[in-house]
């Protein structure tokens, strides 16, 4: 989410959120966010699983276009992890470009949620806290990393009372 157009004056006002829908925590340390006149900003911290950072200026090194704003926020290899398209806002309000539902790839311009749920996304569960979550999971009660499933019945050799297949 990103409000590059605030009511009233802009500088100062604009800011740009992250969220991390994954299962595990993501650090930050060299990554970058990249505006569509390619300046950069350096990132650092953690943003947890399920966790928003809010990038505020002045802590990034560039102001928020109105229109034809796009922005790409980047790993420490260089590569692009996620980018917004093109957009606009000319509306001098509280509206901000979104994804919606949150982590989707539809951006829709909606009322602010800064630090909030976008709408509609619902955490993966991962039950035995094993880094798999549950829909892929072959043994979603157990700790079993590995995933080892010796007789490929797709249950993990932590939950398959015959895991070598004879039974």
């Amino acid at each position: 989410e990103f409000e590059s157009n605030p009511a009233g004056t802009d500088a100062g006002n604009e800011w740009v959120e992250l969220f991390n829908n994954g299962i595990s925590s993501v650090d930050l340390s060299g990554w970058k966010l990249v505006d569509s006149g390619s300046d950069e900003t350096d990132l650092s911290g953690i943003i947890l699983s399920n966790g928003y950072l809010i990038i505020s200026e002045p802590a990034f090194n560039f102001s928020l276009v109105n229109t034809n704003e796009s922005l790409a926020l980047k790993d420490a290899n260089g590569s692009v992890v996620d980018s917004t398209l093109l957009l606009i806002d000319t509306s001098d309000d509280g509206n901000t470009w979104q994804r919606f539902p949150n982590g989707q790839n539809s951006w829709m311009l909606l009322t602010s949620t800064q630090g909030l749920t976008n709408g509609g996304y619902e955490q993966p569960s991962d039950n035995d806290e094993d880094g798999v979550v549950n829909e892929e999971d072959n043994c979603p009660s157990i700790y079993n990393p590995s995933q080892t499933d010796n007789d490929s019945d797709g249950i993990g050799n932590a939950c398959d009372s015959t895991p070598d297949g004879n039974g």
